[in-house]
């Protein structure tokens, strides 16, 4: 049986100021203990998008032409939490701090081999 999996998302975020830009001087990259494994890809893209409680446009597929890379963009707060619209509004009006976040992984494809052919490679020589 062949899954697919994710062992990790690394995450880049940035303070992005409403209608000016993105702080560069702000970026911050950190890897993230979020694995996810699925008997196909669109169960795992799927698993992807709720789990980051996201729509489908913001997930970028084969991302910068990788085989196999998904982004999910994301704005959030201060705590690391996706903003809520309470949150978007005070930000639109230069009252609020968000950070526009990236989280990056690439899907592997896993299948069983076997074992014992690989057992006999080794005891011969």
């Amino acid at each position: 049986m062949t899954i697919y999996r994710i062992n990790s998302f690394w995450k880049t975020s940035e303070e992005d100021v409403y209608c000016e830009s993105i702080l560069d001087h702000t970026m911050r990259e950190s890897e993230c203990g979020i694995s996810m494994q699925a008997n196909s890809t669109d169960e795992l893209i799927e698993q992807v998008r709720q789990f980051f409680g996201v729509d489908s446009d913001a997930l970028v597929l084969d991302s910068c032409e990788e085989q196999g890379r998904i982004d999910v963009s994301t704005l959030e707060n201060g705590d690391g939490y996706q903003a809520a619209a309470r949150e978007i509004e005070l930000w639109k009006k230069g009252e609020y701090r968000l950070w526009t976040c990236t989280y990056t992984a690439y899907v592997q494809k896993c299948e069983p081999m076997s074992l014992r052919h690989h057992a006999e490679e080794n005891n011969q020589g």
